[in-house]
């Protein structure tokens, strides 16, 4: 249910004051100014003379005003503008768009159910108790929908009210934080709050609006979302070091959507793997899973590529427990394969939307692997690793003895007499294994081509340093 709430926000506004003050600072500005007003009275009252009581007293005042316009030059007066203006605040909106948000929700409590059907727009005002066409209208409404409904029905007079205090900012949330433009009165929120992500970071979000809003006076947060945050920080210590530990803290207010009660369901999130394979080859696949209200069920997890299943695995479920389940095959046939990890539904599953993970590329290779073996001198590692790769038909592999005579015919089944001098010879071979190498024999061109070959093209470089040549490279 989507509980009311009220957001206090002050306006801008902006004022101007003034006021005089010395520069310097003086403790006793009364006291010497007084002081020397008497001591001007003093000298003229009992100075002897000629001159008459009227032109004494005019004396002494002109006396006294010197004194001061003196004192007052000494501290310095200066007239100081004081302007203040408060910016204009700014309420930002995030809406959950993760696909739990696509789940619906049978509502049980009849006032509750009244209440959401009002406020989105499917029974009037003044309903006491919802029909059965309106009860099934709200039940085929998903979170998001019911979240645009209400948004869109209601929350238009809100909105007209708080854009005379402040500036809404919409935006929608699952990994990440994206802004968003609010719709125009002919438009609605249902395209805009799509669900789409894959995960829900609430901490996160958090974190990263108030970043977004850097520099601006942040009002209130109001978080729209069914709670289910399984990924990155906890949404309750990002509120209360990004939101109330900030230096103009502000309020962070929550909007449940959903059922309160666990919701049973199943969410395959990806597939963590190599993208590309050599055929007839061991495959892993580790695919990330997260499940609530069946813990201890089994169900059964497969890879599958178009209508083919390339593996099976029964697993065992834990509630709210982000799963790694390793999964292993191998495929023969070379090619570029669309992989996807499902997961077979169970009973009073809520939905069935997202037990089946993102598609993975892999790309199957028919070719023999290709490696060179680099060493200074033929060692008893050298020649049990040379006798070792050549009996594997799998590979093919290039030997370079550096301490060899230039005549002596290196070894191996892809037989070569120096070092690759270009990337493209390099970047030909999978792995490049330096076992006791010297690095001194390298040009500095090779050292950087060994460096690309890792960095550019990914592949894979074994060092194994020698007695004689300590790592170098």
């Amino acid at each position: 249910m989507l509980p009311d709430f009220a957001i206090h926000i002050m306006p801008a506004l902006g004022s101007n004051a003034f006021s005089y003050r010395f520069a310097e600072a003086w403790p006793a500005w009364w006291i010497v100014a007084g002081g020397l007003v008497f001591l001007a009275y003093i000298v003229y009252k009992y100075e002897i003379g000629t001159a008459l009581p009227r032109h004494k007293v005019f004396l002494g005042i002109t006396r006294a005003l010197a004194l001061l316009l003196l004192l007052a030059m000494i501290f310095r007066p200066v007239r100081v503008s004081e302007q203040t203006h408060i910016k204009d605040s700014v309420l930002a909106v995030m809406v959950d768009t993760s696909l739990s948000m696509e789940m619906r929700d049978e509502c049980r409590d009849r006032s509750s159910g009244t209440a959401l059907a009002i406020a989105a727009g499917i029974a009037p005002p003044e309903t006491r108790q919802l029909s059965a066409d309106q009860q099934a209208q709200l039940n085929l409404l998903n979170r998001a929908q019911l979240v645009a409904r209400v948004m869109d029905h209601t929350g238009r007079d809100l909105l007209r009210e708080l854009q005379e205090k402040c500036t809404p900012r919409l935006h929608t949330f699952s990994a990440k934080v994206d802004a968003r433009e609010w719709p125009d009165e002919a438009g609605g929120l249902a395209d805009v709050l799509k669900p789409e992500g894959r995960t829900t970071g609430i901490g996160d979000s958090i974190r990263d609006i108030t970043r977004q809003l850097k520099g601006q006076r942040i009002a209130g947060l109001v978080i729209i979302t069914d709670g289910q945050s399984n990924i990155g920080r906890d949404p309750v210590a990002a509120a209360k070091e990004y939101a109330l530990g900030r230096e103009e803290p502000f309020p962070v207010f929550t909007v449940g959507v959903g059922d309160p009660a666990e919701p049973k369901d199943i969410e395959v999130l990806q597939i963590f793997g190599n993208d590309i394979v050599f055929a007839k080859d061991h495959v892993l696949f580790n695919v990330a899973i997260n499940s609530s209200g069946f813990a201890g069920r089994r169900t059964t997890l497969r890879i599958k590529a178009g209508d083919r299943i390339l593996a099976a695995e029964s697993i065992e479920l834990k509630d709210n427990q982000l799963q790694q389940i390793p999964m292993r095959f191998k495929i023969d046939s070379p090619g570029k394969y669309e992989c996807t990890a499902v997961a077979e539904p169970l009973d009073d599953e809520i939905t069935t939307n997202n037990n089946q993970s993102s598609p993975h590329l892999l790309e199957v290779v028919d070719r023999s692997v290709q490696i060179l073996v680099v060493a200074e001198k033929p060692t008893w590692e050298y020649r049990y690793l040379k006798n070792y790769l050549i009996r594997d038909t799998s590979m093919e592999v290039s030997l370079l003895l550096q301490s060899a005579d230039p005549e002596f015919f290196q070894e191996g089944t892809k037989p070569i007499s120096e070092f690759p001098k270009t990337r493209e010879e390099l970047f030909a071979y999978d792995v490049v294994v330096l076992l006791g190498a010297n690095a001194a024999r390298l040009s500095d061109a090779d050292l950087r081509n060994l460096h690309a070959f890792v960095e550019t093209v990914g592949g894979g470089l074994l060092v194994a340093a020698h007695e004689d040549h300590p790592p170098s490279i």
